[in-house]
């Protein structure tokens, strides 16, 4: 551990002792006062609550997941080594020093291990792929150049190419879609470059779940710039990779994600079998959860009143998942934390005619989310409508006014566009169109520009 990364904190010995002993709690807790950070502060960072931060902390919550670690580091701005990880291997997190990438990149599938594969590949540093945090463009170069040191065949190839996959994952949310989706679109052309290349069987098989996840990437990028067309051919492409490859998790996914682009078309029906056959492939309480809250709580209440009864039970059951997974939040696109679950619920409730859950459960996600982030904007314009059920209709606007100021409107996605206009529509049932913050909103939606839709 270089010393050099614990010169802010006041107390490094208790820093270097912990480390020696793996108690990344601890460090945590000292590397968050350090910076002159409360768990709340840390958690928003993060993309966690402060609960979990606590948890961490204290031990009641193990940290010893990679890909965690790492996301800490970062959001922290230490270095992963003080997290006891170092470049290319996982650290003692996990008790699985010293096992290189590559050797992991070839192992043989299964739950457990290939689990266990995606968070080490997660410890690849970012440098390989990106100069620097926040230029995605710099991405597709960099990771050819990776690949081009050692060929488009072998472990480290398709190891690096994983790891640019968990970059995007982990930062989906930082970059406007548009150009995401341009860099995940080339990704996904050096994957079948890859694949047009002599391979051995376990490298292919492997290198195919890779594109499975980048293709559930592109289906995720297609429905959020208003292409659902695009988002079903991308994310069924993922779903059967992933049976192909026997990633159950990237079946569960991507079913998931096809029952979201059924429920925003209105076919909630569809949305429901969907998210029904996701589930049977949920292996663990947080991916039950999500399944729960994102694909099925909605279109049951999409459905309608008649199955407010299921919806009220399927609440229950999401948030039990929830409390149960004994590793709690996990970042990224693919991942699922609290302020996510309080979204769904959220509108669940606003959908069901339940204005004040709504409401309630709608704030909390907004606290916990970092503001000018896309769950940020959701859970604003959701605790707006719900203002506006309320006939709070200047408190519905000004949120929204907010949302508007906070967020440039190449980076606001098809989903909050949605969320404006049916604001915007109650505002009009309700008969406070004419007041001034509502007819202000109004025009305001008009001159929104289009989505900007790159193709790569």
């Amino acid at each position: 551990m270089a010393m050099n990364d614990l010169r802010f904190l006041p107390a490094a010995s208790d820093l270097s002792d912990a480390a020696r002993r793996g108690d990344y709690g601890v460090i945590l807790r000292l590397v968050r006062q350090g910076k002159g950070l409360t768990q709340e502060q840390a958690g928003r960072l993060a993309g966690y609550s402060a609960a979990t931060i606590s948890r961490f902390e204290t031990g009641a919550r193990r940290l010893a997941d990679v890909a965690t670690l790492r996301h800490l580091a970062a959001v922290l701005e230490v270095s992963p080594e003080v997290f006891g990880l170092t470049a290319g291997h996982s650290g003692a997190a996990g008790g699985l020093a010293g096992v290189s990438l590559a050797t992991v990149v070839a192992s043989p599938s299964g739950d457990g291990e290939d689990v266990r594969r995606r968070e080490l590949l997660a410890a690849v540093p970012a440098a390989l792929l990106l100069p620097a945090v926040g230029r995605p463009s710099a991405l597709p170069e960099s990771a050819r150049q990776a690949m081009d040191a050692g060929g488009l065949a072998g472990p480290q190839a398709s190891g690096r190419l994983a790891a640019a996959v968990r970059y995007c994952d982990l930062n989906f949310s930082r970059f406007p879609p548009a150009v995401l989706a341009v860099e995940v679109n080339r990704l996904r052309a050096t994957a079948g470059a890859m694949l047009g290349q002599p391979q051995p069987d376990g490298s292919r098989r492997d290198l195919r779940r890779t594109a499975g996840w980048l293709s559930a990437l592109s289906g995720n990028l297609a429905f959020i710039l208003a292409d659902n067309t695009g988002a079903l051919i991308h994310l069924g492409t993922a779903a059967r990779l992933g049976t192909a490859t026997g990633d159950d998790d990237l079946v569960c996914w991507s079913l998931g994600a096809q029952a979201m682009t059924a429920n925003a078309q209105g076919r909630h029906a569809e949305a429901l079998e969907l998210a029904r056959a996701a589930y049977g492939y949920a292996h663990t309480p947080l991916r039950r959860a999500q399944i729960l809250a994102w694909a099925e709580l909605r279109a049951l209440a999409g459905l309608g009143d008649q199955h407010s009864a299921d919806a009220a039970r399927v609440m229950a059951m999401a948030q039990d998942q929830m409390a149960a997974d004994p590793r709690g939040e996990r970042p990224g696109r693919f991942g699922f934390d609290l302020a996510e679950l309080r979204l769904h619920l959220a509108e669940a409730n606003l959908a069901l005619g339940c204005p004040a859950q709504a409401r309630a459960h709608a704030e909390q996600s907004a606290v916990h989310t970092t503001p000018g982030r896309p769950g940020w904007a959701a859970a604003t314009l959701v605790l707006a409508r719900g203002e506006a059920a309320r006939r709070n209709h200047a408190d519905a606007a000004a949120l929204a006014h907010h949302v508007l100021d906070t967020i440039p409107p190449q980076a606001l996605r098809a989903t909050s566009r949605t969320r404006l206009r049916d604001l915007d529509a109650d505002l009009t049932m309700a008969g406070a169109a004419h007041s001034t913050p509502a007819r202000e909103l109004h025009e305001r939606l008009r001159a929104l520009p289009p989505l900007a839709v790159q193709h790569g």
